[in-house]
């Protein structure tokens, strides 16, 4: 194995910041590399005999990637020697999941509100059904929310590294990027350096920072950044660096409109929405990177397209039922297998918040 592959490897495969560690171990990391052979259309069984390798989205267990007898070095060294791109999409698809294993600890130990934390909020519906429904409501309604906000949090996270290895580039935070913040006066001093999502090498000219969102939306929660992507661009020029914006969910807003503008505002500046952003980097990373994208991103992504709810289509929402026990929360939608969700409530791991600290992937 590369001695840099290894290095990368070894940075995609634990996750170390907040309260949740997440450590995908070498044997796991073999049979992703397995994994990896067969999506590019190599010949394991040839190599490594009758192994079973599964898809990558029916395992939830690191376990379950420990092929039986494969070596790790082994079977990395051989798709690099394979195709050196290969490296970067095992890479990607031990990042993914790494975040699918936090996600899957997130949602057994996310802790259920106290009195303290929800009982206020029984004062907006005080008198409109039995206290003991609205006290259950309330709870229910809180730890729904904290799931919500740190899969929207975990999914950010694994956006931007995939974006920003994909393309080849490095992402930066706020201590050594060379994204300096404007001045706000003319002939005045930059107030400081500013994180960014991913600087890419312009063979041609300055290099290219990027600005990654899944979404943009009107959303009153969100204002407070907004300003943030409004500057970057801006930034990005007195950086001497071309700003770019990818946004992968194109649905149109007045907000994503105002960020646009500051994009395009500036030389060379370049928007890419939609299925623009996902050929963007196809065409940037090459054949391996375009196939991990395919089949890892945007094939499963595809396929909630025409099923999520949307009344004005004719999609409804189906019936949801919530049952919490002692070691499962099992959520009952009707018509479909229920989601059961192992439950683990030591202290010493459960959550209190949706918001953990910011992550460098």
């Amino acid at each position: 194995m590369d001695p840099e592959t290894k290095r990368n490897l070894q940075k995609a495969r634990r996750l170390t910041t907040g309260a949740l560690r997440i450590e995908v171990g070498w044997p796991a990391i073999g049979g992703l590399a397995l994994r990896v052979a067969l999506d590019r259309g190599y010949d394991v069984t040839a190599r490594y005999g009758d192994v079973a390798v599964p898809d990558f989205f029916d395992v939830i267990d690191a376990a379950e990637w420990a092929v039986a007898g494969i070596n790790p070095d082994d079977a990395v060294a051989w798709i690099e020697d394979a195709d050196r791109h290969n490296a970067v999409y095992l890479e990607l698809l031990v990042r993914l999941f790494a975040r699918r294993l936090k996600y899957r600890r997130i949602l057994s130990t996310q802790a259920f509100a106290t009195s303290d934390q929800v009982g206020p909020r029984t004062l907006l519906e005080h008198g409109l059904l039995d206290p003991g429904a609205l006290s259950s409501l309330v709870v229910w309604r809180k730890w729904m929310m904290d799931i919500d906000n740190r899969s929207g949090q975990e999914t950010g996270y694994l956006y931007d590294a995939i974006v920003a290895r994909a393309l080849g580039g490095s992402a930066y935070g706020s201590t050594n990027s060379p994204i300096r913040r404007a001045p706000t006066r003319a002939g005045g001093r930059s107030p400081g350096q500013r994180q960014v999502d991913c600087i890419v090498d312009n063979p041609n000219g300055k290099p290219w920072a990027y600005e990654v969102k899944i979404r943009i939306t009107d959303a009153a929660s969100r204002q407070g950044r907004l300003n943030e992507e409004l500057v970057f661009p801006r930034d990005c020029a007195y950086s001497d660096h071309i700003p770019r914006l990818m946004v992968f969910d194109p649905t149109p807003c007045d907000t994503l409109d105002q960020v646009i503008a500051a994009f395009e505002a500036e030389p060379d500046g370049e928007v890419f929405l939609g299925q623009e952003a996902y050929s963007h980097i196809g065409e940037t990373a090459g054949p391996a990177q375009a196939e991990f994208l395919r089949r890892y991103v945007a094939e499963p992504l595809k396929q909630y397209e025409d099923t999520i709810p949307d009344f004005g289509a004719g999609r409804d929402l189906v019936d949801l039922r919530l049952v919490a026990d002692a070691d499962a929360i099992t959520l009952a939608l009707e018509g479909f297998q229920p989601y059961v969700i192992g439950r683990d409530v030591d202290p010493a791991t459960v959550i209190e918040d949706a918001v953990e600290s910011s992550e460098d992937g």
